[in-house]
């Protein structure tokens, strides 16, 4: 049976997150790499949160726990694929939701007598939206609206309906004439984005969107990286937050805002809440 594994890579910064998910958030905290392994007590139903690369869809296979998909909830950037009687994460997949590569959430349940394991929410994230441009295939480096991507032999791509992985994805992305992707990661200490999935896509509306945290805030704008947002009569956020903004793209680094939100996954991300037990795979 096919599975959604958790590629064994995080970012110092997520890693810490994850940490101070199991301190402060979490019941309690199993093993990195404990399959199996359960926590409150013999017998009943414990919570349970996992956050990952995905590498194949089906059921959910994370930390050595196999989830079930029957009767999830998958929440994804291009619309949610609703429970039902048969594995909701297959069907995200038909329907083009939830792909390998992508970096994924996943809340759900264990029974503690039985070790059978049930996913209850898997959540698909993403960390910018736009035009890539500043290819370099050498360094294996490109932006989006300001922010540096990195891509490596891991990374999957799905470019005009056509899947790839690596050098070979790569190369298809930088002959694509003006390319708009989407790009769902991993932050990495440099302040950048490793690339675990790159899709080409449509900006519905002509709106760009970027997830960062923020700096340089005035009473007109703030920045994410090295893009410069304008506040367009949203309320001013604090630097240091993490938001999701959306907006229309001038000059290739400024976006001038049409809705603005608060965010907690700019770590990697985004477990809140509290569970029996936390698991994430890294290095």
């Amino acid at each position: 049976m096919s599975s959604l594994n958790f590629k064994k890579f995080l970012s110092p910064v997520f890693k810490g997150l994850a940490l101070l998910s199991c301190i402060f958030l979490l019941a309690s905290c199993g093993g990195g790499g404990g399959g199996g392994q359960t926590a409150g007590g013999i017998g009943g139903t414990g919570s349970v949160a996992s956050v990952g690369v995905a590498n194949a869809i089906a059921s959910v296979l994370v930390n050595g726990v196999d989830y079930s998909c029957v009767g999830a909830t998958v929440i994804a950037n291009t619309g949610n694929t609703n429970p039902g009687a048969d594995d909701s994460c297959t069907r995200a997949q038909a329907n083009g939701k939830l792909r390998p590569g992508m970096v994924v959430v996943v809340v759900g349940k264990f029974d503690k007598s039985t070790g059978a394991s049930t996913a209850t929410i898997v959540t698909v994230q993403s960390n910018v939206v736009g035009p890539a441009v500043n290819f370099s295939q050498s360094l294996q480096t490109f932006t989006v609206l300001g922010q540096p991507i990195d891509v490596d032999a891991n990374t999957r791509y799905f470019l005009n309906n056509t899947s790839s992985q690596g050098t070979a994805g790569f190369g298809t992305l930088v002959g694509l004439p003006s390319p708009v992707v989407r790009v769902s990661g991993l932050p990495n200490p440099q302040g950048g984005i490793l690339a675990t999935y790159v899709e080409t896509t449509t900006l519905p509306n002509g709106e760009v969107e970027v997830k960062g945290i923020v700096s340089g805030a005035t009473g007109s704008g703030f920045n994410i990286g090295a893009l410069n947002v304008l506040l367009n009569g949203q309320s001013a956020p604090s630097n240091g937050q993490c938001v999701e903004a959306k907006g229309t793209l001038s000059a290739g680094t400024t976006l001038t805002l049409t809705s603005l939100k608060s965010d907690n996954d700019c770590g990697g991300g985004g477990i809140s809440g509290s569970f029996d037990k936390a698991q994430v795979e890294g290095i």
